[in-house]
């Protein structure tokens, strides 16, 4: 039997689990669709066609977005995340159709792109300053849209305030669409606390002035807790003050403010290749390849064409899949 290295297996390990990947993203298209016609079977034929295709669009674009994050979490790199994602769509297309064309249908899903990205990020727990300790500096710099904005910290480092005052200097993130300097023209998201209550909040200040805020959330010193800025959450509960994001339109940079006013991770994805975010921002900002904070080559987003052709329907769209919650 020929010896099979540490890489060889590594290789064949990332193999497997893409296979398994792209497996339970093709069962969930197809359970989809299974459940799909048994309904339509029992409400009549009227526009049969146009809520399955709807129904195969929709699915087509969550399964391609889930390659699009199974390939950055598993693969370094513009070319080989490509190169697993077009595998993974080549089984999805290939699964689909087997399914499909037993129910009469011919559906076809091919690549067409990707948009390249990047993800900043701070995996070790450490206050939200830049790679020269700045506690307040640019993150990223004229970017049109950001997803998977989560910041997880820990409530005990933050300000003690309440947001009518806000004083204290406590930690804040800005989204700034006008180069003026004036932060009070921009949207921004404060996190700080009420130490009498042990309670957290989440504080946002719009342009024009007006405040609202999501909170109390309760903790204890071991708490972290996570907030989902482009998901519009905290603690896992909804935020609707942070739903701004979904209007926000590029390009806008998003700051920093007050960063040693707290202390957690974070990581965000901009559609920005990783030579423009970097070019676009201070050397003082990331580190290299390791390290925190830190950036690196991810894919923003996937276009598949998506082809449905039945008895009675011809259709055929681009789909442009973005893994994560609403983007901004």
């Amino acid at each position: 039997m020929a010896d099979v290295n540490g890489e060889s297996r590594a290789q064949l390990f990332l193999v497997g689990a893409l296979s398994l990947a792209v497996v339970f993203v093709v069962l969930a298209l197809i359970l989809n669709s299974a459940i799909y016609t048994e309904n339509l079977a029992t409400r009549g034929t009227d526009n049969a066609d146009g809520r399955e295709i709807t129904q195969f669009q929709h699915d087509v674009e969550q399964g391609v977005g889930g390659l699009v994050a199974f390939a950055n979490r598993n693969r370094a790199g513009y070319t080989d995340q490509t190169t697993v994602l077009q595998g993974g769509v080549g089984e999805i297309r290939s699964l689909s159709q087997a399914f499909n064309v037993e129910h009469g249908r011919v559906v076809s899903v091919e690549y067409v792109g990707i948009t390249e990205g990047t993800e900043a990020r701070q995996y070790s727990e450490r206050q939200f300053t830049n790679d020269s300790d700045s506690s307040t500096w640019v993150a990223a710099a004229g970017v049109d849209e950001v997803r998977s904005f989560n910041q997880t910290v820990n409530p005990v480092s933050l300000t003690d305030t309440d947001l009518s005052t806000l004083s204290g200097d406590p930690f804040f993130v800005s989204f700034e669409d006008e180069d003026d300097g004036d932060v009070t023209n921009d949207w921004r998201v404060y996190l700080y606390q009420d130490v009498s209550e042990s309670e957290m909040y989440v504080g946002v200040v719009s342009p024009s002035g007006a405040k609202h805020s999501c909170g109390p959330y309760p903790y204890t010193e071991e708490d972290r807790v996570n907030v989902s800025i482009t998901g519009s959450t905290v603690a896992g509960q909804r935020c609707p003050p942070l739903d701004f994001t979904d209007d926000l339109s590029g390009p806008y940079d998003i700051e920093y403010h007050e960063g040693d006013s707290a202390v957690g991770t974070y990581r965000f994805v901009v559609d920005q290749d990783r030579g423009t975010f970097t070019g676009n921002l201070p050397s003082s900002s990331y580190q290299g390849d390791a390290g925190d904070p830190t950036s690196r080559e991810v894919l923003y987003s996937a276009t598949v064409r998506v082809t449905y052709h039945s008895s009675n329907s011809l259709y055929e769209t681009e789909v442009t899949a973005i893994p994560g919650e609403t983007d901004a």
